[in-house]
């Protein structure tokens, strides 16, 4: 069943498996096995001569495959059956028994006895009489079988869809009709000794059921979970715990306590968090020894550490699947049973995996935060385990629990809104528990002021938006109509801060230190439109389409087709922020937030050009445009509005996974006037079914003929480019007043491309460049330890 080209998948699949943060982790690979036809459910078997085999179910059928040799495995073993995305497989005794939720297969009974020498089967399909009705059984969606050798058959075609009860322990190939529980549809069930539990996923919670009498099973309770879409669940070693998935984009693992099933209690939640917020679905979790085994679709097999519940840490991982992506494609599932240690996954596309797992225990770190002033528990304090994706929070008593995979020494940052943050250093050790007490100083408030002024003029500029923030506290104000602003109930403390105004260009700093009682922050805003978007400065989206609408975002990357980027994975490298305007943004179902059904449009606020010489405009876009039931022909328009009057400046039909720059002389297509608008404008047409998405960002309007050589003076610096324009070189002269550890001088092109980066460690200097240049425009950025201080704008003639 093997492919011509199963040798260098696996090859491109180990070298991105290690090369890729967080994708191997106690967890190695040991075999591969490809086949035609996609994979779905997995199981294993074990021989009296213990010879382990993976029973391996697929689209068309059931693989039984012998890993006596795990890094060879060979198929021994094939029953073919209904085409059907769906089959879910259990072992009992010396028979498989796998249910296809598609079709007329009903039971399919296969007979491994004669392993390795080949297999049979049969087709079980009793007629069935259950309290809602009778009807023969065609088909189910899972099966599990208990310890004492009872099959519950999941989501059947009988009755209420519940799950029906078989004896096939007693006669073995022979399954015996018990009972059923007849309630409502559940997709998956777990059962031991007399309690059933079943995961109602279209009612978004799991059921317990006393089933001491198979022919009477009674409701006791039910427990909704997370994300409303219960799919699967199992049962901890100890009968004590349970644990779910939701199969949703972002979707956790939950923890329950289900030991009073008049009183279940949730404990914990865990999702990765090396692929949060990219989409990645949970799909099927089982228990071995305390560990959770999970089939996470692209993410692989995750190995989650439950010994402690209440505080589940990822502990292994494996990424069957590549490249990086989000929906229904990876592993299926993962079988962790085997004698020899070995875990099983089929993942659906690539094959069945063998891995070898080293299981170890997590590092545990847990404790309480406390106001340090009256001993009061924090709520919602942040726990930060410096120089990892581990971020927890605390609870209503200020209780929190964490940990990490690896023992090692770390900084743990605590943090909470109106504390003082607190810095601790803390030994981690595998499998021990580490108690760390945490007391927060609360933070003393006070109004902070300032104000906005324009540069050259002095006037203060109204309406001008202020964000200042930090991990803990985040301010949103604007400013009065003589270009004042207050902030009350300000924390002292640093902070990252923009200041902007359409119109104008933006004065931001990634890092700034506000003291307490700060006598107030001013800043001095230089005319022109220029727009990185890290700020809502007015631009409006509308359109016509039912979903892939304009949003200001950050952008995430998602891949169509499971290989090429559709949307962003970043805005451009060459702005402030990390915020671009995109089309459907709101999650990775690709195909339910691209443009559909209609179009979308992105309008600027109205700029005034009667005054520049020869505007030009620059703008980066982002076109992508594929699939469909017929050739993608969709576009990305860009318009210029003026005096009513809608010109076409660039019309974008070639999709292109990547940024691109464009800069349009704005007198080529339209008379300067005071009224002008941009206008960004894709569509995808009803019935089409193409993948629409588009983004902009670092809008920019300037003049090519009148540019001001100025000096920026303020209390921390001056600096000046001289000549300009120039016919050759240039020269930057510059002064710092306040202290600094790096200064830089970055040189762009008109297209926003990097071309030159100056640095000085003097506090005072001249630095000579240009004559290397071409002609063109360009503009030199001051940055001093990471905030840009300015920008002055340079024409090479």
């Amino acid at each position: 069943m093997t492919n011509n080209i199963s040798t260098l998948l696996v090859v491109i699949l180990l070298v991105f498996s290690i090369t890729t943060t967080n994708a191997q982790l106690n967890l190695s690979y040991v075999g591969n096995l490809t086949y035609s036809a996609n994979l779905n459910d997995i199981w294993g078997y074990t021989d009296d001569n213990g010879n382990e085999y993976a029973i391996v179910g697929l689209t068309n059928g059931v693989s039984v495959v012998d890993i006596s040799t795990p890094s060879n495995p060979v198929q021994v073993g094939f029953a073919p059956g209904a085409g059907s995305l769906w089959r879910d497989i259990k072992v009992w005794d010396k028979y498989a028994y796998i249910t296809t939720d598609v079709g007329m297969d009903g039971l399919m009974i296969i007979d491994l006895s004669n392993l390795p020498n080949g297999i049979t089967h049969t087709l079980y399909r009793p007629e069935l009489t259950v309290p809602s009705g009778t009807d023969t059984l065609n088909r189910a969606h899972n099966i599990w079988i208990d310890e004492n050798g009872v099959a519950y058959l999941s989501g059947s075609n009988v009755g209420n869809r519940g799950v029906l009860f078989f004896d096939v322990a007693t006669t073995p190939g022979s399954p015996v009709f018990l009972g059923a529980e007849d309630n409502e549809y559940a997709h998956d069930c777990f059962a031991r000794g007399d309690t059933l539990y079943t995961a109602d996923i279209y009612g978004g919670y799991f059921s317990v059921y006393d089933i001491s009498d198979k022919t009477n099973p009674i409701f006791l309770s039910s427990q909704t979970t997370p994300s409303l879409f219960t799919h699967n669940l199992w049962l901890s070693d100890n009968s004590q715990y349970l644990f779910t998935t939701d199969e949703k984009p972002d979707a956790y693992v939950g923890a329950y306590d289900v030991a009073d099933p008049n009183n279940i209690i949730e404990l914990d939640r865990y999702r990765p968090d090396s692929t949060l917020g990219q989409g990645v679905i949970p799909h099927n979790v089982h228990v071995w020894n305390d560990y959770l085994i999970v089939s996470y679709y692209t993410d692989g097999c995750i190995i989650v550490d439950a010994a402690r519940p209440h505080n589940l840490i990822e502990v292994g991982n494996f990424d069957t699947y590549f490249p990086p992506s989000a929906g229904f494609q990876g592993a299926w599932g993962a079988y962790p049973y085997f004698p020899s240690g070995l875990i099983a996954v089929s993942d659906m596309g690539g094959g069945l995996f063998i891995l070898q797992p080293n299981y170890v225990r997590a590092c545990y770190l847990e404790g309480t935060v406390t106001d340090a002033s009256n001993g009061a528990p924090i709520f919602n304090a942040n726990i930060e385990i410096m120089g990892t994706l581990s971020n927890q929070t605390t609870d209503f008593s200020g209780d929190y629990a964490t940990g990490y995979a690896t023992a090692g020494t770390y900084t743990i940052r605590y943090s909470a809104a109106g504390y003082a943050e607190k810095i601790e250093t803390v030994t981690l050790s595998n499998g021990v528990l580490t108690i760390k007490d945490v007391q927060l100083q609360p933070l003393q408030a006070f109004v902070l002021t300032g104000d906005v002024t324009e540069f050259g003029t002095g006037t203060g500029l109204d309406s001008v938006r202020i964000h200042i923030a930090n991990n803990t506290f985040e301010y949103d104000t604007i400013t009065d109509a003589n270009g004042n602003f207050s902030l009350p109930n300000f924390y002292p403390g640093d902070y990252s801060i923009a200041v902007g105004k359409w119109g104008y260009q933006l004065e931001a700093s990634p890092s700034q230190t506000i003291p307490l009682n700060s006598s107030g922050l001013n800043y001095t805003l230089l005319k022109g439109y220029v727009d990185d978007f890290t700020m809502d400065l007015g631009w409006r989206a509308t359109g016509t389409a039912t979903t892939g609408n304009w949003e200001r975002a950050e952008p995430t990357g998602i891949l169509a087709n499971g290989m090429i980027l559709a949307t962003p994975d970043g805005d451009i490298d060459t702005d402030y922020g990390t915020e671009c305007y995109v089309t459907g943004y709101g999650g990775a179902d690709l195909g339910n937030n691209d443009v559909d059904n209609g179009e979308v449009i992105l309008t600027s606020p109205v700029f005034d050009i009667t005054t520049y010489n020869d505007p030009y405009v620059v703008y980066h876009y982002w076109f992508f445009n594929t699939g469909g039931s017929s050739a993608p022909n969709d576009a990305l328009e860009i318009k210029l509005l003026s005096q009513g009057q809608e010109t076409i400046i660039e019309k974008i039909s070639q999709s292109v996974s990547g940024w691109r720059t464009s800069q349009i002389r704005i007198s080529d297509y339209i008379t300067p006037a005071n009224d002008v608008q941009i206008v960004f404008t894709t569509s995808d047409l009803p019935s089409s079914g193409h993948i629409v998405e588009a983004a902009v960002d670092g809008f920019e309007v300037f003049d090519s003929t009148s540019v001001n050589t100025y000096s920026v003076v303020d209390d921390a610096f001056s600096w000046a480019v001289a000549p300009n324009p120039t016919q050759a070189q240039f020269v930057i002269a510059y002064q710092m007043n306040a202290p600094f550890q790096n200064l830089e001088f970055r040189i762009y092109n008109a297209l926003g491309q990097l071309v030159e980066t100056l640095s000085s460690n003097a506090i005072k200097g001249e630095i000579v460049t240009g004559d290397q240049l071409p002609t063109g425009v360009y503009f030199v950025q001051m940055i001093a330890d990471g905030r840009q201080l300015g920008q002055i704008k340079v024409i090479k003639q």
